[in-house]
């Protein structure tokens, strides 16, 4: 048993390094976003970031469901587990990340928190998704 945890993180792992080094629709699409000159404001750039982490959250949940619905009970059990976690996980990295830069000055502190958010919410997605191939 232990030796297929230690395979299956090694895998986990692997696969998302190489699906980090991928360039994804949603990053090109932030990318042309924030690059647009009507988005050379804090408000644009917000908009920007926000469409970026709607976007990932669509892709993370549609993972989630297909894993959901197709593995057994007490897999599934598993999974709904973690994503709870997942997202408490997550809600205390964004208070954080306030925290940090409620004491800056200066309006692209957010952006840049939200920026790491697109990136919190993208590898948990990338990580559903790679389960989903592998396992379904």
């Amino acid at each position: 048993m232990k030796k297929f945890i230690v395979l299956f993180l090694l895998l986990v792992t692997c696969t998302i390094k190489m699906r980090a080094q991928q360039t994804f629709e949603i990053d090109q699409k932030l990318e042309e976003c924030m690059n647009d000159s009507t988005n050379f404001t804090t408000y644009g750039m917000y908009a920007c970031v926000d469409k970026a982490i709607d976007a990932w959250d669509v892709r993370l949940n549609n993972s989630y469901k297909k894993l959901i619905n197709k593995l057994p009970n007490q897999d599934a059990a598993r999974l709904r587990a973690t994503q709870r976690k997942w997202i408490e996980l997550i809600e205390l990295d964004k208070t954080l990340l306030r925290e940090f830069t409620s004491h800056q000055q200066g309006t692209m502190y957010g952006i840049s928190h939200g920026l790491v958010v697109v990136e919190l919410v993208k590898s948990r997605a990338l990580i559903l998704e790679m389960l989903e191939k592998e396992l379904l």
